[in-house]
Order: C-alpha cells, then sequence, then structure tokens
C-alpha cells in the first residue's frame, strides 16, 4: 500500500482504516464494537510490519477522538514502533521518530471535543446518466459531442464522468442522428456497442449545452 509521508497516519491503509471506523462509528456504531468489525475484515489484508503499525494508528486515531482510547491501545502503538524496521536514511529516521511522538503526545492527552457522529449527505442525483450525449463549443463557431459512458458513484453521490467524445466538428451542435452516425474517438473501454449506450430518444439525451460539458468533468 502506498505511503506519502513519514508519520504514521501517511498511507493509505491507515486512512482506509480509519475512513471505516468513522463510517461505522457514523453509522451508530458504538467505538469498541467498530473496534471489534476493522478487527475481523482487516484480520487477512494485515501481512505485513508496516500494515499493523498502519492499522494500529488509525485505530488509536479514531478511538482517541471518540474518547474512548486506552493505556493499552497507546502501550500496543508503542510496541510496534519500537520494532519497526528503521529508516535507511538517518534525516529520514529523525523526522519519522518525531512525528510518532508527537502523535503519542497527542494521544495521551485528552481530545479537546469528542466526535459526535456525523449525518451522511443524501443521495444526488447524477448530472449526466451512461448514454448521454453532450455538445460543446470547442472555439472558432465549431461544435463537438461526446458520449457518457462511465459514472463514478462514492456513497450514493457521483464525483466524475467518463465523456467519449465523437468524430464531430460543426458549425452547430451535433444532433441525435451525428451521435449515431459517427466513430467515437477514444473507444470506450468497457467495449460496449454503440446501439446500447445512446438512447433512440434525442430529447432526453441531446444536452446542446456547453455549460453541461464543463460541470460534468470528463475524465
Amino acid at each position: 500500500m502506498g505511503t506519502w509521508g513519514y508519520g504514521p497516519l501517511e498511507g493509505d491503509a491507515a486512512q482506509d482504516v480509519y475512513q471505516e471506523f468513522m463510517s461505522l462509528y457514523d453509522a451508530g456504531a458504538e467505538p469498541l464494537c467498530a473496534k471489534e468489525e476493522l478487527h475481523r475484515l482487516w484480520g487477512a489484508d494485515i501481512t505485513s510490519s508496516s500494515d499493523h503499525l498502519s492499522f494500529l494508528a488509525a485505530m488509536a486515531l479514531a478511538l482517541w477522538e471518540c474518547g474512548v482510547i486506552a493505556d493499552a491501545e497507546i502501550t500496543e502503538l508503542e510496541k510496534a514502533l519500537d520494532d519497526r524496521q528503521l529508516c535507511e536514511d538517518p534525516q529520514e529516521e529523525a523526522i519519522y521518530r518525531k512525528a510518532t511522538d508527537k502523535f503519542l503526545r497527542k494521544l495521551r492527552s485528552p481530545p479537546g471535543r469528542i466526535r459526535q457522529r456525523r449525518k451522511p449527505k443524501p443521495p444526488r442525483a447524477p448530472l449526466l446518466n451512461v448514454g448521454d450525449c453532450i455538445s460543446y463549443a470547442v472555439g472558432d463557431g465549431k461544435f463537438g459531442g461526446a458520449v457518457t459512458t462511465t459514472l463514478n458513484t462514492i456513497e450514493g453521490r457521483t464525483n466524475t464522468y467518463r465523456l467519449v467524445p465523437i468524430c464531430y466538428a460543426g458549425s452547430s451542435p451535433p444532433v441525435h442522428q451525428d451521435f449515431e452516425g459517427r466513430n467515437w474517438i477514444i473507444e470506450d473501454l468497457s467495449r460496449k456497442r454503440k446501439e446500447d449506450l445512446i438512447s433512440p430518444d434525442p430529447q432526453s439525451r441531446v444536452a446542446g449545452s456547453a455549460t453541461a460539458a464543463s460541470d460534468a468533468g470528463p475524465t
């Protein structure tokens, strides 16, 4: 798993554990129940000492924020820090030790405020759906078109769209027939046929709006 810093929380594993704990907590689980569930879920995936350390650090932070951390959790984390493989570069080791010492001092101090449960954001309908066709201005009075082939939705909220351009550059926005009769500049990775994606109803699928294209955030 990836890391991007020297602290015990600056890695993918630690962030995943922390986020999963808080998702359970926000859904109504008691902190100690969330801890037990994550031990069950992550037990088989913790195959290295670094992953074990990341798991303990993330768990300790989550329990501390909820106001229920025990000395045993801090002691276990300290032992894992003592047993870890040291950084080869002495300067990097010094930076890591400074970050971990600061983190341990934080865990041994009372939290300023107990973290409250957060209500999940309500689901939001996506701006575009798979199969939607849009047109957009490309400059010099020309227009282009693209087909929505993929939505990426996390926790009921769409955050990215995959738009595949068509081979079109006209003086007016493309119409439904242009989308059916043109090749795609980039072949869709899912290998879906064009007929399976584009709706036969041009009124519900063709949006002659450059704003829609910019809001969609093509990837």
